[in-house]
């Protein structure tokens, strides 16, 4: 190694490479693929929306959704998002963030519950009704 410290640096470099790669691929596999899904039923739950001639999935109205949750004969829950994008400001630079606006039964819907505070209700949804919202660990 001394008489050739090129060529130990080279292989030096190429293990930490290839093992910072690895490491990273199985972290996402991990995460993606292995990590099963932290819902109580997930074989249950099942995404319905609508279509159109011009788009294989269309956004359905609040209403619509009401209409198809009284309809629903099959289903045990249901329960609407919709993706939203918020601007949070306060202490320092305001921070653009991604989350979902959603109705009450969502989380009932999918078993999971919030790990502190309170879930949704239905007051919540009715018009004029103070804004909730449920944080998520990293945002919190």
């Amino acid at each position: 190694m001394r008489k050739h410290p090129g060529m130990s640096f080279l292989a030096i470099a190429a293990l930490v490479l290839g093992i910072g790669v690895n490491s990273a691929v199985f972290s996402v596999v991990n995460a993606v693929l292995l990590r099963p899904v932290p819902l109580s039923d997930p074989e249950r739950v099942v995404f319905i929306y609508a279509k159109s001639q011009q788009s294989s999935t269309v956004t359905v109205s609040y209403p619509e959704y009401q209409d198809w949750k009284a309809q629903s004969r099959s289903f045990q829950g249901m329960a609407a998002w919709k993706l939203f994008f918020w601007n949070l400001t306060g202490n320092g630079s305001p921070e653009h963030l991604k989350g979902l606006g959603v109705s009450a039964f969502y989380f009932k819907t999918l078993g999971v519950s919030p790990a502190m505070g309170r879930d949704f209700t239905t007051d919540d949804e009715q018009p004029g009704a103070a804004r909730v919202a449920v944080l998520s660990r990293g945002l919190w």
